[in-house]
């Protein structure tokens, strides 16, 4: 008998299976009860639901689900252990109990590795890898950002006690989802926009609900300038704050240039200016000195603003008046060209990221059988794929990585690499990290 006339498609067999999972949730959930913690019951139970989407992820994604719960109860052992042997009481009983408890829950994830599992979840398990890669790399992250950080970073622990774990959950799978998405190399460039405009729309939300509405929206209750060059300039005029910079570079060392097409909270601006215009246009040859020229007065000015001893509000009138000339730019300039202008030329933020990002080891590159035929430099909104680093096949210095140039090949010549591997896989596993970089920023991204 099978349950397919509910649209469950369950058999009895994966019913029996599933028991000890059911079982070890609600036992978790019970525990969770009992200490008030309704935002963890409500994890609890979404992640067993997952289970019902059959994604092919949450199979690879579930044994670790459930030894994060042994994990809690080995955690909750220690804590009553250590209790009770300072006051005397019999712990031993308890801890035989808890540990019991603790096994069963881990075990219980052996049902996902079975044969008959994988009659239950869907196919295409590249795919599926990827996603529950996302999906576990979102979670760590923003697992040690819950535990270790003493102000609460994840928005929804500012106004729910708890709520942050509930808040990883729906991170970690939209993450999975998103790279569902973008696998297919045909519908990448469309949900890469999506989610990039996804992160400034909440971005710049939370920036205005934190001006008018309450500053627990903000991350520090203190007003930052959304102006991405503020990055750099910012600690050089301050002398301090360093926590941007910091998260800045990291993505750099993780994935390069990236930053730029899927975590700028204004370069997504710059897309959609430019993209009004069907083709791109090559910049001008002087537009490489002049973002030099640009960084270097972004710099020189934040040095000299420092040294004058020019006010906090002043010096943030000098950045909203550059971000406003960013803004001009994007309208007049990239609009007309179809190149991001303001992203490639203007931001130095973006030449920082293109230098910096060769500390990665992701690259795009075109392949020895590259017939030059141009059909991808008509997608590249950056500059990298002009005519003549097609001809040189070469992709040129102000690429991030953004991908939406490997669809186009129609011979797939134009593929990621990471050092001497260019596998299709590695794609996805750029997929991956970059998805999950977004994912917790997502998540984080309060001004």
């Amino acid at each position: 008998m099978s349950f397919e006339r509910i649209g469950c498609n369950l058999s009895e067999d994966m019913i029996v299976r599933l028991i000890p999972v059911a079982l070890g949730v609600l036992i978790l959930c019970a525990h969770f009860l009992r200490s008030g913690g309704l935002a963890q019951i409500l994890a609890c139970l979404c992640a067993f639901a997952l289970l019902f989407f059959k994604k092919r992820w949450f199979k690879t994604v579930a044994p670790f689900l459930l030894i994060a719960a042994a994990l809690i109860w080995a955690d909750t052992a220690y804590e009553l252990i250590f209790i009770r042997r300072i006051t005397g009481a019999p712990w031993m009983k308890m801890a035989i109990i808890l540990g019991a408890v603790s096994l069963f829950t881990a075990a219980s994830g052996m049902v996902f590795l079975s044969r008959k599992s994988k009659l239950f979840f869907a196919r295409n398990p590249a795919t599926g890898n990827a996603s529950a890669a996302a999906f576990l790399i979102t979670a760590m992250l923003l697992t040690i950002i819950q535990l270790k950080v003493d102000r609460p970073m994840l928005l929804l622990e500012r106004f729910w006690h708890g709520g942050g774990w509930l808040e990883i959950l729906a991170l970690s799978t939209y993450s999975a989802w998103i790279v569902e998405k973008m696998a297919d190399v045909n519908a990448s460039t469309v949900w890469r926009k999506r989610i990039w405009l996804l992160f400034s729309v909440v971005f710049f939300t939370q920036l205005i609900l934190g001006l008018f509405v309450s500053e627990t929206f903000l991350m520090s209750g203190k007003l930052h300038i959304p102006v991405p060059a503020v990055i750099l300039a910012g600690p050089i005029f301050r002398g301090d704050g360093f926590f941007m910079p910091v998260l800045f570079l990291s993505t750099m060392v993780i994935v390069g240039p990236a930053w730029c097409s899927h975590l700028c909270y204004m370069g997504v601006w710059d897309q959609f200016a430019c993209d009004r215009k069907k083709r791109p246009n090559t910049l001008p040859r002087w537009s490489t000195h002049l973002r030099v020229v640009v960084l270097a007065v972004v710099i020189g000015a934040a040095i000299a603003l420092r040294a004058l001893g020019v006010s906090a509000a002043a010096a943030a009138v000098v950045a909203l008046g550059f971000g406003t000339l960013g803004v001009l730019l994007m309208i007049l300039v990239s609009r007309k060209l179809g190149t991001m202008f303001h992203c490639v030329v203007f931001c130095p933020i973006g030449l920082i990221a293109n230098i910096l990002g060769k500390i990665s080891p992701f690259r795009l590159l075109f392949l020895k059988d590259c017939d030059g035929c141009g059909a991808c430099g008509p997608s590249c909104r950056f500059g990298a794929l002009d005519k003549t680093h097609i001809e040189q096949r070469k992709v040129g210095l102000s690429c991030t990585l953004c991908g939406d140039c490997v669809g186009k090949c129609k011979t797939n010549q134009l593929v990621y690499s990471f050092g001497k591997f260019r596998t299709p896989a590695i794609r996805l596993i750029f997929l991956a990290i970059v998805v999950s970089l977004h994912a917790v920023c997502l998540g984080i991204a309060r001004i």
